[in-house]
């Protein structure tokens, strides 16, 4: 059980940019040497004053640090004088902190800041809603060692492993797992998603407020694909069982969204019993919908539609599909894609003889391999359009065509964003190509134990059935219990 949050300062509580560019950039004009742009503070904070003076010096001319001990003594010297010049807090992050406060949880803060100034900028800032600051000094080893964190969770009279650590940078990532604490990813921060993610981040929040969610621990929305997921081994009907698993997931307040690049129409029947309990988020995130409202909708760019006609037209046994909101449109070369529409995926088509002929707006755009969706065939279509979309695998026949930008993950953040959800504590289950945008989205990405390598590669979960995680999730009141995440197992 969780019980307390230390907070990093700058770039996590505050955006102290302009604080520390203005007291940098009047130390180097007086050794003549050239200012720098305040976005640059981005990459030379997070490490302590020293190493950022290091950083600033060797970019602004003085490569070999001969002005270091001077230009470090006249930063400290000024910018604990003068250190809130420009300071904004980061919307929503003391409503959060009050509502953390509420609850009874112990907050921190740790900050390679030097400690004078820190506690400066947070007294100003927000008085005395912390629990316990510290900042950088001779007696504490900075930030990524873990003593900080560490010192005021002994304070507080919790374990580390009852402590949230929040931070902005791969340096508080690093912190807090050497402390033994879950970390959260301020994405809105100095370094943002990619860095975060890339040291091992335990959650990323995309605001402040998607810490109380984080810290409550509750699972908000399940996502999963369809084909190869829920629908295994080319199966067209959904598992008897899956209904009532949904409706449980409702009872328990948690939402469920079926993900997948087929129609909405095809997706609704399919799922008809339990149709006005879960969203739907169709065409490879092109649109969603939810009890039968479109809740958004992306246009696939028609010049590329055109091009990726002409060169499915070229090959001899390719069939090309183009997707409309209502329809969906086949060219038929043989009647063998006329039998797979009407008779296998039971899509609303209709057929055309050229791309003229229709006049519904495009939202996806794919391409039907009878040979199968082969890495052979993947790679052409790649060499052919992946410089101008994303090109990946969708079932064992289906390669689909996706505009950069427009995919499942674009449905986790529209869906989480329409119901006040943090991605964070969502999960996705998904086992193709299509799928990854959605599972590295979700703060829980779940690859099935089938699915390709390159899926497995990009997540930090593996499952073998969605049904029996789901039935786990319900049964714990839609915590992370040790029997769900014993379902969803950690890769090693």
């Amino acid at each position: 059980m969780l019980k307390a949050c230390i907070f990093d300062l700058d770039g996590t509580l505050c955006n102290t940019l302009e604080s520390m560019s203005f007291v940098a950039n009047g130390v180097l004009a007086e050794f003549g040497l050239k200012t720098l742009p305040t976005d640059n503070f981005r990459y030379y904070a997070g490490d302590g004053a020293s190493v950022m003076i290091e950083r600033c010096l060797k970019d602004a001319g003085d490569p070999g640090l001969s002005k270091y001990k001077e230009a470090e003594r006249l930063y400290r010297e000024r910018f604990d004088e003068d250190p809130l010049r420009g300071i904004k807090v980061y919307p929503g992050m003391e409503k959060t902190l009050r509502s953390l406060k509420e609850k009874g949880v112990k907050i921190g803060v740790c900050s390679n800041k030097p400690g004078k100034a820190a506690e400066k900028v947070i007294r100003t800032f927000f008085g005395d809603l912390f629990d316990g600051v510290i900042g950088q000094s001779a007696e504490i080893r900075r930030k990524p060692a873990p003593d900080m964190p560490l010192l005021l969770a002994r304070q507080f009279g919790v374990l580390p492993e009852e402590c949230l650590y929040i931070g902005d940078s791969c340096t508080d990532m690093q912190t807090g797992q050497a402390a033994g604490m879950t970390t959260v990813g301020a994405v809105w921060g100095f370094r943002g998603r990619k860095e975060l993610q890339e040291n091992g981040a335990d959650h990323l929040a995309d605001r402040p407020e998607d810490i109380l969610q984080i810290f409550d621990g509750k699972i908000r929305i399940v996502f999963s694909d369809l084909d190869g997921t829920i629908l295994r081994d080319g199966a067209q009907e959904v598992p008897e069982r899956l209904f009532p698993l949904i409706r449980g997931l409702r009872e328990k307040g948690i939402l469920f969204a079926a993900a997948s690049g087929r129609q909405y129409a095809n997706m609704r029947r399919m799922l008809e019993p339990v149709a006005e309990d879960i969203i739907f988020v169709c065409e490879n995130g092109a649109m969603a919908v939810w009890k039968d409202k479109v809740l958004y909708q992306e246009a696939f760019p028609m010049d590329l539609c055109r091009d990726i006609y002409r060169a499915a037209m070229e090959k001899d046994e390719t069939e090309f599909l183009y997707s409309g909101p209502r329809h969906h449109f086949i060219f038929p070369k043989a009647q063998g894609i006329v039998t797979m529409m009407r008779d296998v995926v039971k899509n609303d088509y209709l057929c055309a003889d050229s791309l003229e002929d229709v006049k519904e707006e495009c939202v996806k755009a794919a391409v039907f391999e009878p040979g199968g969706a082969s890495d052979e065939n993947l790679k052409y279509w790649q060499e052919r359009f992946g410089d101008r979309c994303e090109v990946a695998t969708s079932g064992n026949q289906w390669i689909d065509f996706i505009p950069f930008g427009i995919n499942k993950g674009l449905g986790v953040e529209r869906i989480c964003e329409h119901f006040g959800v943090s991605p964070a504590m969502c999960m996705a289950f998904g086992d193709e190509l299509n799928d990854v945008d959605m599972l590295v989205k979700a703060g829980y990405g779940i690859a099935m134990r089938h699915a390709r390598s390159r899926v497995r590669d990009r997540v930090k979960y593996e499952a073998e059935s969605v049904e029996e995680a789901v039935e786990k999730l319900i049964s714990s009141e839609g915590y992370l219990s040790r029997e769900v995440l014993s379902c969803i197992q950690k890769k090693q």
